[in-house]
């Protein structure tokens, strides 16, 4: 962020940055769409924003320069952020700032899909992609109440944090 450094005359705080961008994002529809070209359509996705949660995620850290891209997926986020070790450390409790990834739902078949991020925005607060009033946006909420679609509760797997949060 030199630019804003630069132009601002001081050094970027990345920590309330991120956390104002992240509650900042709540309601917003900017996230509900990603248009991917086919041979003879366009595919939404993120299916009208039920599927955002990576990118809702990740946008906001790589807006800021925390990531080098933005993701549709968790497994994406996940993979970017284990190759760069030396800016992203794993840490066992949610901090303000950090990205948290819900494990996935159990399906009748066995399988285990639909991991969910979320960004830690402290006082045990976490802005997510849910649902309200039928529309899919960043939520507010409880980082220990999560529901998600089903109502089915999920724990967090893991949480990360970039150094520049510290």
């Amino acid at each position: 962020m030199l630019a804003i450094e630069e132009e601002e005359g001081g050094r970027l705080d990345y920590l309330q940055t991120i956390i104002a961008a992240a509650i900042g994002s709540v309601g917003s529809g900017e996230y509900r769409h990603v248009f991917i070209k086919r041979p003879d359509s366009f595919e939404d996705v993120t299916y009208d924003g039920e599927f955002s949660c990576a990118i809702s995620t990740t946008a906001i850290f790589h807006r800021f320069g925390l990531l080098a891209a933005t993701h549709t997926t968790v497994q994406g986020f996940e993979d970017e952020v284990r190759a760069s070790h030396d800016n992203w450390i794993e840490i066992d409790e949610p901090m303000p700032g950090s990205i948290g990834i819900l494990e996935g739902k159990r399906h009748l078949d066995g399988s285990v899909k639909n991991r969910h991020t979320f960004i830690c925005v402290g006082d045990s607060m976490a802005v997510h992609n849910g649902l309200e009033d039928e529309v899919w946006s960043p939520r507010l909420c409880a980082i220990e109440s999560f529901e998600h679609h089903t109502n089915e509760r999920r724990c967090a797997e893991v949480y990360f944090i970039h150094r520049a949060l510290l």
